[in-house]
């Protein structure tokens, strides 16, 4: 028998933003801890804190809105949060349940504390919308226009603004170390993704002219090192 989704997640969604940006932040998970040492010790959805399977219901409902419902968690659960043995679709038993988790379910010296109930409730999930991310920026802080102007001395223009990350189309008109040591530093805390999307689109141009390039995706490049793309001649 296997209830490998009963047995680590216990229902809760707590993969959803809604269960973890609703969490205290002392109680959010780094890893598997603190939430694993709920489960550890509850073991089944219905032995969960009050508050906190009032939250797993919440994310539950907020990850349908979403469309983030696990492919198979029906199998695993009925309506009412008991686990399910999915080779029968019976309910599982306490003892059955105990055994799948291994060992004895008091665990010595654990404590397992609710979470607190924020004030007016836990937020409607129909409406509730997860914060944006801060956007990653371009950290030049502990770069000098000293490091600059010493580095295209040794390695000239080109080759230095291109190791700092310059898009070749700032570098256009610069004939001085003091200009690219100007645009390097004047980069910083800039949006990641403009760099990002700017030297793109220089590839791009070099590829559409037949060059040979490395094109980069938010996954690193497109192809193997030694390997480049190739346009059309």
């Amino acid at each position: 028998m296997t209830i490998y989704y009963s047995k680590f997640g216990l229902n809760t969604y707590s993969h959803t933003p809604y269960f973890q940006e609703n969490l205290p932040p002392d109680r959010r998970q780094t890893g598997d801890r603190p939430l694993s040492l709920t489960l550890l010790r509850s073991r089944a959805f219905r032995r969960l804190p009050p508050n906190v399977r009032q939250l797993a219901a919440r994310a539950k409902e907020w990850a349908l809105r979403n469309d983030q419902k696990p492919t198979d968690i029906d199998r695993y659960y009925d309506d009412s949060g008991h686990e399910l043995n999915p080779a029968t679709g019976k309910r599982l038993t306490d003892a059955e349940i105990d055994a799948a988790w291994g060992g004895p379910a008091a665990v010595p010296g654990l404590v397992v504390e609710d979470i607190p109930r924020p004030r007016g409730g836990f937020p409607d999930p129909d409406t509730w919308e997860p914060e944006a991310p801060e956007p990653a920026t371009v950290d030049r802080s502990e770069i000098t226009e000293a490091d600059v102007i010493r580095d295209v001395a040794s390695r000239g223009i080109q080759a230095t603004a291109t190791a700092y990350g310059v898009p070749p189309s700032r570098i256009r008109g610069v004939t001085t170390a003091e200009e690219l040591a100007k645009v390097v530093l004047g980069m910083h805390g800039e949006p990641a993704s403009l760099r990002e999307s700017e030297i793109n689109a220089e590839r791009l141009a070099a590829f559409n002219r037949g060059e040979e390039v490395y094109l980069a995706t938010a996954h690193g490049s497109d192809y193997e090192e030694g390997t480049p793309a190739k346009g059309k001649e």
